[in-house]
């Protein structure tokens, strides 16, 4: 099967020639190169330019012409879900894409559909070669001033909650405060019902912003000491008891002097599938010990912990269910 393709290139490979000598001695430059992810995902595409930007936008409203005549709320909503549709379709017609979605954006953040301009800022960044971050932030502030209806109010508010979760799993915690500063700000500028909703998840993220602040310090102290006692216990009661993050103990288990406390953190640091019925039924009496000397407000957490590892040591011990009589979930 090789020849047949060699004389299809061969040919082609002449057609080309042939077609260079006949050619005008006038130079067209290239289109411009997609741009390349470094991720090797698909290559995004140039903006394009304000010529053809303008061609694509009079075709569109023509074609979109007594859609674009509604003027009420609704009608832009239509519209714009509409737009979105068109562009998702849309393959080989780069300006026209892009346009799309430009107005799509447009319409729908001055209409109060947040999700439908998102999904339009989201579907432009993963083909063009745009700023993403910043056609987000642009989309959101202007939807911001534009909330008209509870339910626009609570779309945005999503919008802000995701962004700040986004933020706070890359640890840019100023970033996801920044969100959900401007969540409650948009809460009660609509009177939303959910500005209790929005003042728990800041409280949480400023005690998780608190929590990694205390363990960059105690993780100092230990650079300096390896194994001051006071910082071991410090970071101990950091990372097991508030932020329930064993597998980042495990880093510090061989310092501590206590053998029971060392055996433990890495037993916590497996995954459950790994651990035997014993060491199960282990960790359940150390989370359980653990609740015994906590602060209040920690103990709930822990003596869940410890419930999770006595049911999940019945689940393994087989035999001993039908002996107790007691039913796992």
């Amino acid at each position: 099967m090789r020849f047949p393709v060699l004389l299809l290139v061969v040919t082609l490979h002449g057609l080309a020639i042939a077609s260079a000598q006949n050619a005008p001695d006038v130079l067209v430059p290239p289109p411009p190169p997609p741009v390349r992810k470094k991720s090797g995902a698909p290559a995004r595409l140039p903006v394009p330019s304000p010529d053809e930007q303008k061609r694509a936008e009079k075709m569109i409203r023509d074609l979109f012409k007594s859609e674009y005549a509604k003027r009420t709320a609704e009608g832009s909503r239509a519209l714009a879900a509409s737009l979105l549709a068109s562009a998702r379709g849309t393959k080989d017609d780069p300006a026209g894409l892009y346009v799309l979605l430009r107005e799509t954006g447009e319409i729908a953040t001055s209409s109060g559909d947040v999700e439908t301009a998102l999904a339009a800022v989201a579907l432009m960044a993963e083909r063009f070669d745009v700023d993403a971050a910043g056609l987000k932030a642009d989309t959101l502030e202007r939807a911001r001033r534009t909330i008209r209806t509870p339910e626009a109010a609570s779309a945005l508010i999503d919008a802000y909650l995701a962004e700040a979760d986004r933020a706070k799993a890359g640890g840019d915690f100023d970033g996801a405060l920044a969100m959900l500063r401007k969540a409650e700000t948009a809460a009660r500028t609509a009177r939303s019902d959910r500005q209790a909703e929005i003042e728990a998840v800041l409280d949480g993220l400023l005690e998780t912003q608190k929590q990694h602040q205390e363990l960059e310090r105690l993780k100092t102290a230990l650079e300096k000491e390896p194994k001051d006692p006071a910082s071991l216990k410090a970071l101990l009661d950091l990372l097991i008891v508030r932020m329930d993050d064993p597998a980042r103990a495990k880093d510090y288990a061989d310092r501590f002097e206590d053998e029971k406390t060392r055996k433990m953190i890495l037993l916590a640091a497996q995954a459950p599938g790994d651990r035997a019925p014993g060491d199960s039924l282990a960790l359940g009496a150390w989370y359980r010990a653990l609740a015994g000397e906590a602060r209040k407000p920690d103990r709930p957490q822990l003596l869940e912990r410890a419930l999770s590892h006595y049911q999940d040591f019945l689940r393994k011990d087989k035999l001993l269910m039908p002996n107790l009589g007691v039913t796992i979930p």
